[in-house]
């Protein structure tokens, strides 16, 4: 592949840097409590809007292309905004910091269509296609060594942290991304970039690693490569129809992966499809996320409960949809999570926005570049369908990126002040990425010291300090917020100030001690209907914090708390071993 002039080293930069953006944030292995993707999201929003320079050149801007599917992130800010102003926003910061995701997604469009411009699909598509297999592989090198029992950290992410999950910490997100590997494998065999006993070879490490992941969609992805592979590279090759043997391949490896437990490798799926049966109670858990979806969109057609506030309304529908448990704040679903957060406005600019790109991705002439296009559309979109991928930057870039360049007649526009505007978006963005990581590293360094300063009673003011410095001065407000709201303690004085603050924070973070800390603190404020109903939803939705409040509640008992003692008796009555015919005292009620 000849990459010389005319290509200049800046746009050779560019391309290196989208490159890789699209391997090297999903090997990333620190992943902490606080924002467990935060560093892998970050280096990707750093990679691609370094990458994005290349956009302040002169010869961008003659004339400057826009692709349609650009307006699809910049529309969703639109709607955001109009969140904010009728104050369906909880934190302002959230907003804002969605927006910023956003107007990065719209830049990593332009940045693909400039990049198809300069080297064509024919150079570019084989670069990125290495790229992904690269972290492709990389990931089931992970895998293997996980799967080896031995402590790697802090380079791996241990097994017993994530599974077989390499450095994803998600399993469907790791399967995902090797499908996509195994995608751009394909393309580069069909375009015999590599030799056939190399492509097989690399296939079935690809494939080990998807069958460990004992994920259902391993089979829809292996069968959708292989049929739509040989299907539609019949017209570049006739070796195509080789990808018809991924199907008996991954069959062969599903029977093989139990064979390799061992004292290291304990938690290898006893049979081949293990995860079927185990994924048959999640599937009706999906189901139950999308009727409940439906019923908050239909509460709130027109904008939506707010970015951000499905997690609240699921817990706010807890007795209506008892069946799941925990922190659920997505409907994995994309549309349906749009219907509910951002109504018809945000889903009807998403779903136009993408109808009128899909337009303008067919060419009169195809190649085996714009079969892997819609190879990895496929992939990522199915996923969206059950998973929320796009809400991670390192998925999101990738997927932006695709659009971009994928797009065959983005639109010719003169800017005249072009390039100021592109410089002051990368400007700001730059300011933001340090601003943000500063803060998240130091909100990081106070978590790990929380346990210690409550005992000195100096160290405490000044973490208490510190953390009302980052809630003023940054979008990660609400957790500043929820690590005050740990360290203070229930007080007569702070009680209606914390039931306030704490109230508006489980809107934004409703996890389990925070939702049951606003039973009590509503409680002690006198609030006794609306402390007995936060109870009542906090023991559907989170019965793993019960004990530990209950805890709590016996050490803070009073004649404002017994109403929520009372409750807590009733419901574990099965636990306490009492009989069915015990009642109450009425000195306790």
């Amino acid at each position: 592949m000849n990459f010389m002039r005319p290509h200049s080293p800046f746009a050779l930069i560019s391309l290196l840097l989208a490159a890789l953006m699209c391997f090297v944030p999903f090997l990333i292995p620190h992943h902490q409590t606080l924002l467990a993707t935060f560093y892998g999201e970050w280096l990707a929003a750093a990679l691609g809007l370094v990458a994005s320079a290349l956009l302040l050149r002169r010869a961008s801007w003659q004339p400057f292309r826009f692709p349609v599917v650009a307006l699809v992130p910049l529309g969703l800010m639109v709607v955001l905004g109009v969140q904010v102003a009728v104050g369906l926003a909880v934190y302002w910061q959230q907003h804002f910091l969605v927006s910023l995701y956003l107007l990065w997604a719209a830049l990593m469009v332009v940045l693909g269509s400039e990049l198809r411009r300069e080297f064509g699909l024919e150079k570019l598509v084989p670069v990125l296609a290495w790229a992904v297999l690269a972290g492709g592989l990389l990931s089931a090198v992970v895998v293997a060594l996980q799967m080896t029992g031995m402590d790697f950290t802090p380079y791996i992410v241990p097994h017993k942290a994530a599974g077989y999950a390499a450095n994803f910490m998600r399993i469907g997100h790791l399967a995902n991304y090797l499908t996509l590997a195994l995608a751009s494998l394909l393309y580069l065999a069909v375009t015999a970039r590599i030799k056939t006993g190399w492509s097989v070879l690399l296939a079935v490490l690809l494939l080990f690693p998807l069958a460990l992941a004992g994920q259902r969609m391993g089979w829809v992805y292996v069968v959708m490569l292989a049929v739509g592979g040989w299907l539609a590279g019949r017209k570049y090759s006739d070796k195509s129809w080789h990808m018809l043997g991924l199907v008996p391949v991954f069959l062969a490896v599903q029977l093989i992966v139990p064979l390799l437990a061992t004292g290291g490798a304990a938690a290898i799926p006893a049979i081949p499809t293990q995860g079927f049966a185990e994924g048959m109670q999640g599937s009706a858990i999906r189901l139950e996320l999308v009727r409940e979806a439906w019923d908050i969109f239909l509460a709130h057609p027109w904008l939506g409960a707010g970015w951000g506030q499905f997690g609240w309304q699921d817990f706010l529908l807890a007795e209506t949809y008892p069946n799941h448990t925990g922190h659920v704040g997505n409907a994995h679903n994309i549309v349906m999570q749009l219907l509910a957060e951002t109504g018809v406005a945000g889903t009807l600019v998403f779903m136009a926005g993408l109808g009128v790109w899909a337009r303008y991705v067919v060419p009169a002439t195809r190649g085996a570049e714009h079969w892997w296009l819609y190879a990895m559309f496929a992939v990522l979109g199915i996923y969206t369908l059950f998973e929320y991928t796009l809400w991670y930057a390192c998925f999101l870039g990738v997927a932006a990126l695709l659009l971009g360049l994928a797009e065959e007649n983005a639109r010719s526009i003169k800017l005249d002040l072009g390039q100021l505007a592109i410089a002051a978006i990368l400007a700001f963005g730059v300011f933001s990425l340090i601003n943000l990581g500063t803060h998240y590293a130091r909100l990081e360094k106070m978590t790990g010291q929380m346990i210690t300063v409550r005992k000195d009673a100096g160290k405490l003011n000044a973490m208490l300090d510190s953390l009302d410095a980052i809630r003023r001065s940054s979008i990660l407000a609400p957790y500043a917020d929820r690590m005050m709201l740990q360290l203070l303690p229930n007080t007569p004085e702070l009680n209606a100030q914390l039931a306030s603050v704490n109230g508006k924070n489980i809107r934004s973070l409703p996890h389990a001690r925070e939702v049951y800390r606003q039973a009590l603190l509503l409680a002690l404020d006198g609030k006794k209907d609306a402390a007995m109903r936060q109870l009542r939803l906090a023991m559907i939705r989170h019965p793993e914090g019960l004990h530990q409040f209950s805890i709590t509640l016996a050490n803070a008992i009073s004649r404002q708390t017994m109403p929520l003692l009372v409750m807590v008796i009733r419901h574990n009555r099965a636990e306490l071993g009492l009989p069915p015919e015990f009642e109450i005292p009425e000195s306790l009620k």
